[in-house]
C-alpha cells in the first residue's frame, strides 16, 4: 500500500489508479531538474591557421574563417590570404634587401609602382623608424594597410588591402592577423 500522510496523525490511502500517474510525472520532469537549460553564453572564438616560412623565419597566424584562401608565392618568399567573398586581402612576404632600403625608401618605392599614372593617394595614417614602418592609406579606391619589419639583410612585408568602402574590415584583418618571427 502506497500511503499519503495528511496529518500527524492521520493517514489516507492514495489510489492505486493515481500511483501511475504520480511516477509517469516524476519520471518525466526529473531529467529537467538535473540537467535544465545551459544558461552559459559560447563566446565566439575563430579558429587560428598558420603559415610559416623558414627561408625568411615568420609565421603568419590568421583566422581560417576569415581567410580560407591561402595562395603561397612560387618562389616560397610568402602567402597571399583572401576572404571568402575575395575582397580582402593579406600579403605577406620575405625580400632580400640588396639595395640596403630604408623603411622610408621601400615605402616610396612601393607607392610609386602601385600609382604609377594614376592619381588620388591619401595618406591616413603613418609611422616610420630605422627598424620598420607602418602606414595605412588610400589609393585606386582600396585602403590598405602596410607594414616593413627589417632584418639585417633582408625585410618582411605586410600588406593588407580591402574596398575603400569597408574599413572596419581592414581593421579586422589588421588586429586578426599576426607575424611572428624566428620559428
Amino acid at each position: 500500500m502506497f500511503y499519503i500522510k495528511t496529518s500527524w496523525k492521520t493517514k489516507t490511502k492514495f489510489p492505486q489508479i493515481m500511483r501511475p500517474l504520480f511516477e509517469l510525472a516524476i519520471i518525466v520532469t526529473l531529467p529537467f531538474m538535473f540537467f535544465g537549460e545551459d544558461k552559459t553564453t559560447a563566446v565566439y572564438k575563430p579558429s587560428k591557421a598558420q603559415y610559416c616560412n623558414s627561408r625568411f623565419e615568420f609565421c603568419v597566424s590568421y583566422p581560417a574563417t576569415l581567410l580560407p584562401h591561402q595562395k603561397v608565392s612560387d618562389n616560397d618568399d610568402g602567402v597571399v590570404l583572401r576572404t571568402s567573398d575575395q575582397i580582402g586581402e593579406v600579403s605577406v612576404t620575405g625580400s632580400y634587401n640588396v639595395l640596403q632600403w630604408s623603411p622610408k625608401e621601400l615605402f616610396d618605392f612601393t607607392i610609386e609602382q602601385d600609382m604609377e599614372g594614376q592619381k588620388g593617394f591619401t595618406l591616413i595614417s603613418s609611422d616610420f623608424n630605422n627598424k620598420d614602418y607602418e602606414s595605412r592609406f588610400k589609393l585606386k579606391g582600396k585602403e590598405f594597410y602596410h607594414k616593413a619589419y627589417f632584418h639585417k639583410d633582408f625585410y618582411i612585408l605586410e600588406i593588407i588591402s580591402v574596398p575603400a568602402s569597408e574599413p572596419e574590415l581592414l581593421t579586422k584583418l589588421q588586429e586578426e592577423v599576426s607575424v611572428n618571427f624566428h620559428m
